[in-house]
């Protein structure tokens, strides 16, 4: 794993422990382009 891995769910983290609406779905939106960009660029 790369450290942009580590802070990704370290994010996902946080947006658990402080639960806000509006956070938490943007965190989620950012994640899963990140993710999408990563599994495109490894093939």
């Amino acid at each position: 794993m790369y450290l942009s891995d580590y802070l990704m769910l370290a994010i996902l983290g946080a947006s658990f422990l402080f639960p806000s609406d509006a956070r938490t779905h943007t965190v989620w939106v950012f994640c899963l382009i990140y993710v999408f960009i990563r599994i495109k660029h490894r093939k």
